[in-house]
């Protein structure tokens, strides 16, 4: 199977674990049954080795947004397919996903700035557009219309990162914020995943990741009762991080894509607390 095929599968069998996850996890496994194959250019023959390690040392990302090659035909068309299954899937959000798609075919240059904006900034800006007053949709909607064009990106590109000189809190490959983590089955060291594009880089354990706090009084984990997963919180800034321990039982047989969706109940937990 493929790693795309692997995804959907564990999405399903996660289904019968969790019944009441079944509206999510289906809305997910569908998302990920229509990423469409992608050309992200030759970015990795533009980038030498020599560059990579350059911008490594600085804390510039491999890809910089304005770098990211996007093929407008086939962006419009994923965005449109990721509408209509989320309108599907969740018939709750059908008015506010049909507007956005609505208010999107309407004005193409306008989406195409607020994608932009979404790669610099890592999230969609309020305005008086129309298209941004379901702010957080909208993002959601972005966030999976780039995943296979920034996957692709990330493919070729990691070949050329100089992992040992990045330990930053954003994705040495597109700069993206971390959404998940890993603690390895060596040691427990912790590795990043990035929320776009899934590259995956070490960062220190005893350290926020995206407020930089270290103080001991600062940080805390919950673990699920049976330690696959963690909830990583920061009282400096009130942020949280899932993360999935591959020293306990069971947990290797996830793959990332798969283990953020069905951790959702983790994100419920932190979010009624308090915690963004």
């Amino acid at each position: 199977m493929t790693a795309t095929e692997q995804i959907i599968a564990q999405l399903r069998a996660a289904r019968a674990k969790h019944p009441e996850l079944a509206e999510h996890l289906d809305l997910h496994a569908d998302l990920w049954a229509v990423e469409m194959p992608t050309s992200a250019g030759a970015l990795a023959s533009k980038i030498s080795a020599e560059e990579a390690r350059a911008r490594c040392v600085a804390g510039v990302p491999l890809l910089r947004p304005q770098e990211i090659p996007l093929d407008w035909t086939s962006l419009s068309r994923r965005f449109e397919q990721v509408c209509v299954i989320a309108a599907r899937r969740r018939p709750d959000l059908a008015g506010p996903f049909g507007e956005l798609l609505a208010l999107a075919q309407a004005a193409p240059d306008r989406t195409k700035a607020l994608l932009r904006q979404y790669l610099m900034v890592g999230e969609v800006e309020t305005d008086e557009g129309g298209l941004t007053h379901q702010a957080e949709l909208l993002a959601f909607v972005f966030g999976h219309t780039l995943r296979p064009a920034l996957r692709a990106c990330a493919e070729q590109l990691v070949p050329h990162l100089a992992l040992e000189l990045w330990q930053r809190d954003i994705c040495p490959i597109c700069g993206g914020a971390p959404d998940f983590a890993i603690l390895n089955e060596q040691a427990g060291a912790r590795y990043l995943v990035c929320s776009r594009c899934d590259t995956r880089w070490l960062y220190p354990r005893v350290k926020c990741p995206f407020c930089g706090a270290s103080r001991p009084s600062d940080l805390s984990y919950y673990p699920t009762d049976d330690g696959r997963y963690r909830l990583y919180v920061c009282q400096a800034c009130r942020r949280y991080l899932k993360a999935m321990d591959l020293r306990q039982a069971g947990a290797q047989e996830l793959l990332v894509e798969a283990a953020r969706v069905i951790t959702v109940d983790l994100d419920v937990a932190a979010r009624a607390e308090g915690y963004v």
